[in-house]
């Protein structure tokens, strides 16, 4: 059996499932808010006394990571000798730790909690998180430095861009303000490393795939960026885990979870993957040219490429994906709620918006700008959202994205859809007649935990066709195959939408 771990911003799930049917077995969840009320975090997280602070509490997570294990142990329906692999998933966040916390992870003692022997080892009691603002006058200092010296963006050799919630500028923030502090911590941790080095019971690496959030490796070699590390902090290069590959084994479990809750010694931990590679596995982004496109709150268009593309602009993230190859995404931050907001404005019965959308779109119905709210990522402000229909509207979303993929310059074979936008019928048509390629609705459903299984799997060397089998042929809900008359109609609404797109940038205002 297996046993994926996944922490969130708001809550810790702990799943079993069969390696031989890939079903669910057990299922546990620690939601923050709720289930830890004296922890008095607000969707899962704490705010500083200074603007932009957004913390998250290592505390928390042990004392979450302990309740799923005691009720994991309960269960009648899960022997825990049999789990042969662990791995897991973390959201984002900067965990510093001084000398004492070697030693606590050699000595566990299956007689006290995780949270009374860790208590002391943290040098900053809160870690901050990855939706941290306060450290940005850092963020833009490191930068300034580093273009005082080279030419490339940095963003060219992390793939991602530096900014306050990565690791390069929470490190330089803490430096600079607890300097003392600093000077006493020993190890810094992401949150996936943290936990997993609690699992080992030693210092765990960061797997390659979470390498992101640091914002201080080079994706293009696979090597640590001395001078972003130089202008971070002193010695900031020795404080940190190592890098693995993904879906490595780093060790069998600490002997203090096989003493405390009964599992094997010879049960196997596996790094943690980052959220946005369980996500690109539990998708079926597993052969180059595949992308997804998640119509959720955000509409986030994922793509599995064989190389790294020649430039990354700004918008863009680049990671590695954790089979072979990288993963490329872009958001829009205007996204279901947003299409949710123009249903609510026009006044649209539900039953309504498969009919608004199923219209063929003409010169006198061009798309508008999806912007109910500023861009943040993208520094694209509101616009007005003026004489529009939903098919406008809805237009405008997906050429959105249509626009700002095409700088990948890779061939498109087929697109996934998940999230809430995806159960619309028309709306995946939308997609696929402006994309000109299948889109597939799949079932999103546990989709994480499935990218976890799937790494497992792949260590337990299971066939490729037997993991598609498993977790991916049965998935798909709907197809939608591109109508080729509606090409050349969107070929021409794209260029439409990018110089309505470029006067709204430049102009600030527009009315459309």
């Amino acid at each position: 059996m297996y046993l994926g771990l996944i922490c969130n911003q708001h809550s810790f799930t702990a799943t079993v499932l069969s390696p031989d049917t890939g079903g669910i077995i057990h299922f546990d969840e620690v939601n923050f808010d709720n289930d830890l009320p004296h922890r008095e975090t607000e969707g899962g997280v704490l705010r500083g006394d200074n603007t932009g602070e957004i913390f998250v509490d290592p505390q928390m997570l042990l004392e979450a990571l302990e309740l799923l294990l005691e009720n994991l142990q309960d269960s009648k329906a899960v022997d825990i000798s049999k789990i042969t692999h662990i791995t897991g998933s973390a959201y984002a966040a900067s965990i510093f730790l001084h000398d004492e916390f070697d030693e606590a992870l050699n000595n566990l003692n299956p007689n006290f909690s995780l949270t009374d022997q860790i208590r002391p080892c943290y040098t900053q009691r809160l870690s901050p998180t990855s939706s941290d603002t306060s450290a940005a006058p850092r963020a833009e200092q490191i930068k300034e430095q580093f273009q005082k010296n080279h030419t490339t963006e940095i963003r060219s050799l992390t793939g991602c861009p530096l900014t306050s919630g990565t690791m390069a500028a929470q490190i330089h923030k803490f430096n600079h303000i607890h300097e003392k502090s600093w000077e006493a911590t020993s190890h810094v941790h992401v949150t996936s490393s943290f936990l997993l080095s609690i699992l080992i019971g030693t210092h765990a690496p960061i797997d390659m795939t979470d390498t992101s959030q640091l914002c201080l490796f080079n994706i293009q070699n696979k090597s640590w960026i001395k001078d972003i590390l130089d202008e971070v902090a002193p010695d900031a290069h020795s404080r940190l885990p190592a890098i693995t590959e993904s879906g490595s084994v780093v060790q069998h479990i600490n002997t203090y979870f096989c003493s405390k809750y009964g599992f094997s010694d010879k049960t196997k931990c596996l790094s943690w993957l980052s959220p946005e590679a369980t996500h690109a596995l539990g998708t079926n982004l597993i052969t180059p040219g595949q992308a997804n496109l998640d119509l959720d709150k955000k509409y986030t268009f994922s793509l599995l490429t064989k190389t790294i593309p020649k430039e990354i602009p700004s918008l863009a993230r680049v990671t590695f994906h954790p089979a072979s190859g990288y993963l490329v995404q872009m958001s829009l931050e205007n996204g279901f709620n947003s299409f949710l907001n123009i249903v609510e404005q026009l006044k649209i019965d539900d039953d309504d918006i498969n009919n608004m959308l199923d219209a063929i779109p003409t010169n006198k119905n061009p798309p508008t700008l999806p912007f109910v709210k500023d861009e943040q990522d993208l520094l694209i402000p509101a616009s007005k959202q003026k004489d529009i229909s939903l098919l406008s509207f809805t237009t405008g979303q997906i050429l959105h994205i249509r626009l700002y993929s095409q700088w990948i310059d890779v061939d498109i074979s087929s697109i996934s859809l998940t999230g809430r936008g995806a159960s619309i019928k028309e709306l995946r048509q939308l997609c696929s007649n402006i994309f000109q390629t299948n889109c597939d609705q799949i079932d999103d459903t546990n989709k994480e935990i499935k990218g976890l299984a799937i790494l497992c799997d792949i260590e337990d060397d299971v066939s490729r066709k037997s993991i598609f089998d498993k977790y991916h042929q049965p998935a798909i809900l709907a197809k939608n195959t591109p109508e080729p008359f509606m090409a050349t109609i969107y070929n021409n609404h794209l260029n439409h939408y990018h110089q309505l797109l470029y006067n709204h940038i430049n102009n600030k205002t527009t009315t459309l």
